[in-house]
């Protein structure tokens, strides 16, 4: 397992989503990622909260294939968070045009 953290900057454009760290230690360890989720709280007293991956986030986990398992946004989440495949995220994804020996992967 590995995990990240968000970078706080003061210019919003030079910010990263907090997974951006685990998919870079993922990729420099040869690791397949299986399951993405991002947990956030406004301050230690507030409750955690799970975010679903933004859109560039989803295009990044693409490379890991569409069945990446991904911790959803959702009201009811209780004690166990949803999760979804990558593919039930953008069911219309643009890679769905291209054969899969196309476009760059990970391979094992």
């Amino acid at each position: 397992m590995v995990t990240s953290v968000a970078i706080e900057t003061p210019n919003a454009a030079a910010s990263l989503c907090i997974e951006v760290g685990t998919m870079c230690e993922a990729m420099t360890l040869d690791r397949r990622v299986t399951h993405t989720i991002c947990v956030v709280r406004d301050d230690e007293h507030a409750p955690f909260t799970v975010l679903s991956p933004c859109g560039i986030c989803q295009e990044r986990l693409r490379y890991w294939g569409d069945d990446v398992m991904c911790a959803v946004s959702d009201n009811n989440q209780g004690e166990h968070p949803l999760f979804v495949p990558l593919r039930d995220l953008q069911p219309h994804h643009w890679t769905q045009v291209y054969p899969l020996a196309e476009l760059e992967h990970y391979e094992r």
